[in-house]
């Protein structure tokens, strides 16, 4: 059985104010150059992305509707399928489900006296703490702000806001393979105009891994 982590919560509500990327500049964050510089790096983010499909290595991926290669954002699943230049290599985007997040330890009898609280199976990434509320993350306005994270993906994984908390655990446990940081994911939900097809997209899309 895997330890949940002991540490509180980093981040906050303020998450959500932070600026949320175009397309094409979170694009060009995940084309990562294999063994560039600092200077090489720095060079790239201000590169057309023309020019990026021309020069760059690594791109986050998934298949679209039709089984099409497409930049793995929010509006990339919703275009025609992309042209990846000769230089690139494609990694396919994934998460894991709301259903891995909300797994809970075997139980414990507790001591005479004691309420025994559910804890995760599979271990939280570090920094955050599964008996934190959801607004500690999403803001007091959020769905189910008093509600616990753990709570959240275990007791009401039916509900969205369960969905919300598996792409934040996502871009906190596995920057490697989820193609949004965890603010993006916090400006996302508060961005309301965004809000449905950003979960549609962390839906379809993002909760893939076993």
């Amino acid at each position: 059985m895997n330890k949940q982590s002991s540490q509180s919560v980093t981040s906050s509500p303020a998450e959500s104010a932070a600026a949320l990327l175009s397309a094409d500049a979170l694009v060009r964050r995940r084309l990562l150059l294999k063994g560039a510089g600092t200077g090489a790096a720095t060079l790239a983010a201000l590169t057309p992305i023309g020019a990026l499909a021309q020069t760059q290595s690594t791109v986050f991926v998934c298949k679209n509707g039709t089984g099409k290669d497409v930049m793995c954002t929010v509006s990339g699943v919703q275009s025609a399928a992309h042209s990846f230049g000769p230089n690139i290599t494609k990694v396919t985007a994934g998460g894991k489900g709301v259903a891995y997040w909300g797994a809970a330890a075997p139980a414990v009898t507790p001591k005479p006296g004691v309420v025994a609280v559910p804890t995760p199976l599979n271990t939280w990434p570090a920094g955050v703490t599964p008996t934190a509320l959801v607004k500690t993350v999403f803001g007091s306005g959020a769905a189910y702000a008093n509600t616990g994270l753990f709570a959240m993906t275990n007791r009401y994984a039916s509900q969205d806001m369960a969905h919300w908390i598996a792409a934040y655990l996502n871009a906190k446990a596995m920057p490697a393979s989820f193609p949004y940081k965890p603010a993006e994911v916090v400006a996302l939900y508060t961005d309301t105009t965004k809000r449905v097809a950003a979960l549609a997209f962390f839906k379809g899309y993002l909760e893939n891994l076993a």
